[in-house]
């Protein structure tokens, strides 16, 4: 689809709505109670040239408080007899150009982006689905630094936006704990001379792209999605192509998608397949330039074959190096384009896929995204996406051709809100897990809540969100039989925001939770917190790598109706295999409810020492805010902040935290450190100063 030139004569007022490819995310106009930032929350910002090129971390003072510290985990190999759907062996690599944690309101009630690592609301975008997709790239543009948040907030639609920024490490900190890696952006025009991002030294340096490495490296985050969709002189054009070939050969690892939209000769036009003018920013005379490239959404199956043997003629991987895009940002559900083409079959692929806007869920929710009652209708249109519209990744495939792809791309939306034409992306590309070492745990939280819970008990009614908290959350949504209903229960929970929660389990209903390659030793423990409210039986179901088509079951026992039960399985007799798939089995003879808190499988009793550290840099009583610093380490996975008198105050995951809601009449911070296999340390008690 290419854009209309009546783009670049509204680009400066930077408006929402375009007919264009790729747009940019830019908040519109605030209404004047929307406001859920704290009074001095640091914000991320954009950069302009002049920004970028004297960026540095002691120039840039919010800079720290955005870093993520979680590293980038493997991904297990792929073992089909786990998967939802066996038979499914495409070799495909999914990136997501999405926003964070949203626009609040877009099109219904108006508001502004977070910009912010937390947010003091639960109606929030928070992405669930890390197990289809390889990259994810947020995607909300954001004003440059210099503006107050007032700024943004009252004239958001006049700022200057940035044309680099880096991601929210919030979803840095959830990518890389589910093997995803996390994408800056890069987004051209803008209102400034694009010749000041490829100057280059005399020794041949780009000190653009060197400030582009350097900030990948201190924020912790693996690369930039390059949309570069205006013309540029020839000049310009040849030396980004130069100054990407640096980048490559200076930090191999960090990983550049380009989007199909620019010729060599630096005139804007869209390939919509992949030739040898757009392989010109894959593969230039003097090295590799970018790893990938996202195509323009108006491929067919002449295209994408024509694309793959120019790959190949070029000595390039098809699926590394091609990203077929789809729009649905725009278009929801029903994207003009179909993604049959790409998947011909479950076997067969003719590239990778790009997937632009599929926040709309949320975003382009037909009603009020703020609303808490609307979040349960909204998470069932992202699991009509990622898992299809019966939402069970076993059950894909649309429901209707009528109107659906591929159909005439006229640039207006057809029936989008409508899951019946989608055949969800688990259709199309297999589950993927990190699940590979113990200890793992998991707590369920989804990385936001209408309240937080500890050891079963609610210690606060604060709305949040912040994904950087997230667990590892199952791997479908949802894959069971015997019927029974399965969501997030944001009403109880026995640590975080949320427990899982099991309904209808009249009869026998089998809930399949995790993809795994977990190795069992004498030493191997499962436990798990529970609460059902009526007489069940509960059986864990273990599937061995050595022997998938015999699962095994353990029972557990549920004596207590009301009451969160501890459990602890031995898993000894297993010892030598490894487990593939985790599920539960409930047998009822009523239509009880469970609720599942946390779930763990564990080799050793994991250390309760670790070198724990809390200092509180400043406190602000006026406005209950304080800015601290803790040690994280790969022991860690967070912090719990409270009063010395036992009041909670927030769960933080960052070396430089941010923090409110600190009670006026607090004496002391106090820090409960917690471990990856959710066991406590010792806690940390500082007391609070003006500093």
């Amino acid at each position: 689809m290419k854009m209309k030139q009546k783009w670049l004569l509204i680009l400066a007022a930077l408006t929402l709505g375009t007919t264009g490819a790729l747009a940019a995310a830019h908040p519109v106009a605030a209404a004047a109670n929307y406001n859920v930032k704290g009074a001095n929350q640091p914000y991320f910002h954009g950069f302009n040239a002049e920004q970028m090129l004297n960026w540095s971390p002691e120039t840039d003072p919010s800079a720290k408080y955005f870093v993520s510290d979680v590293s980038l985990q493997p991904r297990n190999p792929k073992f089909a007899a786990t998967q939802a759907q066996p038979d499914l062996q495409t070799n495909a690599q999914v990136l997501t150009l999405a926003g964070d944690y949203g626009d609040p309101g877009y099109g219904q009630t108006p508001g502004i982006p977070d910009f912010t690592r937390t947010v003091d609301a639960f109606s929030r975008h928070i992405f669930e689905y890390w197990q289809y997709i390889d990259f994810y790239g947020s995607w909300n543009g954001t004003p440059i630094g210099g503006n107050s948040y007032d700024d943004i907030r009252n004239n958001a639609a006049t700022l200057q936006y940035g044309v680099i920024n880096y991601p929210n490490p919030a979803y840095t900190d959830a990518a890389h704990q589910n093997g995803v890696k996390s994408l800056g952006g890069w987004f051209w025009p803008r209102p400034e001379n694009f010749s000041a991002w490829v100057q280059q030294r005399a020794d041949g340096t780009f000190p653009v792209a060197d400030k582009m490495i350097a900030m990948a490296r201190y924020m912790n985050f693996d690369g930039y999605f390059i949309n570069q969709e205006a013309t540029i002189s020839s000049t310009d054009a040849a030396q980004l192509q130069k100054m990407l070939v640096y980048m490559k050969q200076k930090a191999p690892d960090l990983y550049i998608q380009f989007y199909d939209s620019l010729q060599q000769d630096g005139q804007l036009t869209y390939g919509n397949g992949f030739n040898t003018s757009n392989a010109y920013w894959l593969k230039a005379d003097n090295g590799s330039a970018a790893d990938s490239l996202f195509l323009n959404y108006a491929w067919n199956t002449t295209r994408l074959n024509n694309g793959v043997a120019t790959a190949q003629k070029l000595g390039l991987d098809p699926l590394k190096a091609i990203f077929a895009g789809t729009e649905n940002q725009k278009y929801g559900f029903n994207p003009p384009y179909d993604p049959r083409q790409i998947f011909p079959n479950k076997t067969t692929t003719n590239a990778s896929w790009g997937l632009f806007g599929t926040d709309f869920a949320y975003s382009r929710y037909p009603g009020n995204n703020l609303d808490n009652n609307s979040q349960g209708a909204i998470d069932v249109r992202a699991r009509q996406y990622w898992s299809g519209p019966n939402q069970d990744p076993t059950k894909t495939g649309r429901l209707t051709e009528v109107n659906s792809a591929p159909y005439p791309d006229k640039g207006v939306p057809n029936d989008a809100d409508n899951p019946a034409h989608w055949d969800g992306v688990a259709n199309f590309i297999p589950e993927k897990s990190v699940i590979s070492q113990t200890p793992f745990y998991t707590n369920f939280n989804t990385g936001h809540g209408l309240g937080f819970y500890q050891g079963g008990q609610q210690v606060s009614q604060q709305e949040w969100s912040n994904i950087g908290i997230q667990n590892l959350l199952p791997t479908w949504q949802w894959w069971t039989t015997g019927g029974p209903q399965v969501n997030f229960d944001y009403t109880d929970a026995y640590d975080g925001g949320n427990s899982l929660k099991i309904v209808n389990t009249t009869g026998q209903s089998t809930i399949n939770l995790f993809k795994t390659d977990l190795a069992v030793t004498k030493a191997t423990k499962l436990t798990l917190h529970f609460k059902n409210n009526a007489p069940l039986t509960l059986k864990v179901q273990l599937t061995f790598k050595d022997d998938p088509a015999k699962p095994v079951s353990l029972n557990v026992a549920a004596e207590d109706l009301n009451t969160w039960q501890a459990p602890s399985l031995n898993l000894a007799q297993y010892s030598g295999r490894a487990i593939a798939k985790i599920a539960l089995a409930v047998t009822s003879s009523k239509n009880a409810t469970l609720n599942l808190g946390d779930f763990s499988v564990q080799t050793a009793t994991p250390s309760t020492t670790a070198p724990t550290a809390l200092t509180v840099d400043r406190y602000l009583p006026t406005t209950g805010e304080a800015f601290v610093t803790l040690n994280m380490t790969d022991q860690i996975k967070y912090y719990d902040l409270y009063t010395a008198e036992g009041q909670f105050i927030s769960r933080v995951n960052s070396t430089k935290a941010y923090v409110d809601h600190v009670p006026a009449n607090a004496t002391a911070l106090v820090a409960q450190p917690i471990g990856t296999a959710g066991q406590t340390y010792a806690k940390l008690d500082v007391p609070l100063k003006l500093r």
